[in-house]
């Protein structure tokens, strides 16, 4: 009980963080804290994510970026499932070879968002142009910066007030 209230206390606080990002009105290529934070997560304990939790936390990002609803529930929910399927290849990697996932998957979670999933046939407009894919990088680029302070923050985090030590 005590580590599932620490880890989603964690992730609510990273939670808190992308909103308050977003209301001081940074630019589209902010770090997400919370993508991290869930990254970390499901590296570390993946066994005590709640998926409900993780769709809870979705839809309601959902609402704080102005998205269609469900969309932010099911990439969180998408990026949680394939952590848990591969953990343990996941698990092996080092912190550059995790970095570069880290990068990908920021990369393709930007590029999934930019699909207009309100038009109907097979060549639904989208809106990707070189603006976009130039703040979508920058995005990716700076959660990739990020992820060694966030993994060894976490892991201290996690090593102290949780106590699984693996």
């Amino acid at each position: 009980m005590r580590s599932f209230i620490f880890i989603h206390l964690s992730l609510l606080l990273a939670f808190l963080l992308d909103v308050i990002l977003v209301y001081l009105a940074i630019p589209e290529f902010r770090p997400s804290f919370f993508l991290l934070v869930l990254i970390y997560w499901n590296l570390a304990l993946p066994e005590r994510i709640s998926l409900a939790i993780i769709l809870i936390f979705g839809l309601i990002y959902d609402l704080f970026q102005g998205a269609l609803f469900g969309v932010y529930g099911i990439a969180f929910l998408s990026i949680t499932y394939i952590f848990q399927r591969f953990f343990y290849q996941f698990r092996t990697l080092s912190i550059l070879q995790q970095v570069i996932m880290v990068f990908l998957i920021s990369l393709f979670l930007k590029i999934y968002l930019a699909i207009n999933l309100e038009e109907d046939g097979l060549f639904s407009p989208i809106i990707i142009d070189h603006t976009y894919m130039v703040y979508v990088t920058l995005h990716a680029f700076i959660n990739s910066i990020l992820w060694p302070v966030i993994f060894i923050s976490l892991r201290a985090y996690r090593r102290k007030w949780i106590g699984v030590r693996r």
